[in-house]
C-alpha cells in the first residue's frame, strides 16, 4: 500500500484519490507504481501501457508518469472497475453478458459509463475541481485491455467516443455517486453493498 499525503487542502495527485476511494470503499486494491509496465497479470502489447487492474490479485499497476492529473484520472477509472468488482456489479453484468451476447457491446458500455462517472466521483472527492477528459486526451482512453483476470490481455475491451467518456466523468463530479445508474447497471448495487461506506 502506498504512503498517502495527509492533511492537505487541496488534491495533490492520484494518492488524495486512493484515499479517497478508501473512505467509500472496502477491499480496494493496492497500487503498485511501475518505472516501465511489464507482463504481470498476463498483460502484452495489447494491454494498457500506462494502467492496469489485476482482479487475480485485486492490484493495479501504474506506470509512473509526470502528469499527476493523468494518474489521479488513471487511478479514479481503474477504481471504479475494482469498486464494480469488488461489491458486486460486475458478477451482474458478466451474468447479463452470458444470458444475452448478441447484447454484450451495449452491457458493456453501460458497464463503461459507470465507470467514467464512479471516476468523478472519486476526483470530485479527492479534490480536483471540473475535470474534462477533453483537455487531456484528443482521442478516448482505455479502449485496449485495462482490467480482468489474468491472463489481463484477455480483458475486455469497450469503445466508446471521449466525448462519452467526459461527460460521464463530469455527471459523476456534479451530480455525485447517486447519478451513476448506467441503463440497466444500477448504482444501488454499490449504495447498499455491506462495503460500502457512503
Amino acid at each position: 500500500m502506498l504512503v498517502l499525503f495527509t492533511g492537505t487542502a487541496q488534491a495533490q495527485g492520484f494518492p488524495d484519490v486512493e484515499r479517497a476511494v478508501r473512505a467509500l470503499f472496502d477491499d480496494m486494491p493496492t497500487i503498485i507504481l511501475l518505472d516501465e509496465m511489464d507482463d504481470r497479470c498476463g498483460a502484452d502489447e495489447h494491454t494498457n501501457p500506462y494502467a492496469r487492474f489485476c482482479t487475480t490479485t485485486n492490484e493495479i499497476y501504474l506506470r509512473r508518469d509526470e502528469d499527476e492529473d493523468l494518474l489521479a484520472y488513471r487511478v479514479a477509472h481503474l477504481m471504479g472497475h475494482a469498486a464494480q468488482v469488488r461489491h458486486g456489479i460486475a458478477d451482474i453484468a458478466l451474468r447479463e453478458v452470458r444470458r444475452r451476447p448478441d447484447e454484450e457491446v451495449t452491457l458493456r458500455q453501460m458497464v463503461e459509463r459507470q465507470v467514467e462517472c464512479l471516476a468523478g466521483v472519486f476526483l470530485a472527492k479527492a479534490g480536483f475541481g471540473p475535470f474534462d477528459l477533453r483537455v487531456f486526451y484528443i482521442s478516448a482512453p482505455f479502449e485496449d485491455a485495462h482490467w480482468g483476470r489474468n491472463p489481463l490481455r484477455v480483458g475486455p475491451k469497450v469503445s466508446m467516443s471521449l466525448e462519452e467518456r467526459a461527460e460521464w466523468v463530469l455527471r459523476g463530479a456534479e451530480q455525485g455517486i447517486e447519478a451513476c445508474t448506467s441503463g440497466e447497471i444500477d448504482v444501488n448495487v454499490l449504495l447498499t453493498a455491506p462495503g460500502y461506506r457512503g
